[in-house]
């Protein structure tokens, strides 16, 4: 609005979509917290992506007195340079994970219990809605247009973008009090399922250029 001194009456902001399979696939049962918390990710490597944040946060949660396991899913030729980063003892509680099919990659989802998405900037940052529609406590950084679909400390966890010790800090009070995991679960799944459907950004889609339409025509 500010920069084209556009009409906000043409300007409509209409939110991405999870694929179906991420919603219609059942959500597994989460009554109890598990008693090793699995961390995720999943996306390409870069500096834009927070990568380099990741690896020394892991390095530092794997020197610290917490238990947890992590699966990373991402571009395969990025692996050996990922592995080459963390220290011996981290590495022991990675998974790298190549790229997989969306089938695949809900049953992975589904194997974890907060997903780290920890970008510097995304313009939406999809991958995170996923996990939520999954049921997953997510954590992401403050430069992703994911801040308007969470509302911090209540459907997931907002940091800093850049900022390693703040995501390390909230990672490891969710590892040592992994009773707020389970209620971050709840909220994500339960402000996105019914919502984030690619029938309502059809829809919102229709609707803006009908709006459009009708006000042109009236002035025709």
């Amino acid at each position: 609005l500010s920069r084209y001194h556009t009409s906000a009456s043409k300007i409509r902001v209409i939110h991405q979509a999870a694929a179906d399979i991420f919603h219609h696939q059942p959500l597994p049962s989460k009554d109890a917290v598990r008693r090793t918390v699995t961390l995720g990710y999943v996306g390409w490597t870069g500096e834009t992506k927070g990568s380099h944040i990741l690896v020394e946060v892991i390095n530092r949660l794997s020197q610290s007195q917490v238990t947890f396991s992590f699966k990373w899913v991402t571009h395969p030729a990025s692996i050996e340079q990922l592995i080459s980063s963390l220290s011996p003892l981290a590495r022991l509680k990675v998974d790298f994970i190549p790229w997989m099919a969306q089938e695949e990659l809900v049953s992975l989802l589904d194997s974890c219990d907060v997903f780290v998405f920890p970008s510097l900037f995304e313009g939406f940052g999809k991958a995170a809605l996923e996990a939520m529609v999954r049921g997953l406590c997510v954590v992401v950084g403050s430069g992703v247009g994911m801040r308007d679909l969470i509302t911090h400390d209540k459907n997931g966890l907002i940091v800093p973008s850049g900022d390693t010790n703040a995501l390390f800090e909230i990672l490891y009070q969710l590892l040592e009090h992994p009773e707020r995991i389970s209620v971050l679960q709840y909220e994500a799944q339960k402000s996105t399922r019914q919502r984030y459907t690619w029938e309502r950004v059809a829809a919102e889609t229709v609707k803006f250029y009908e709006d459009l339409a009708a006000v042109k025509w009236s002035k025709s």
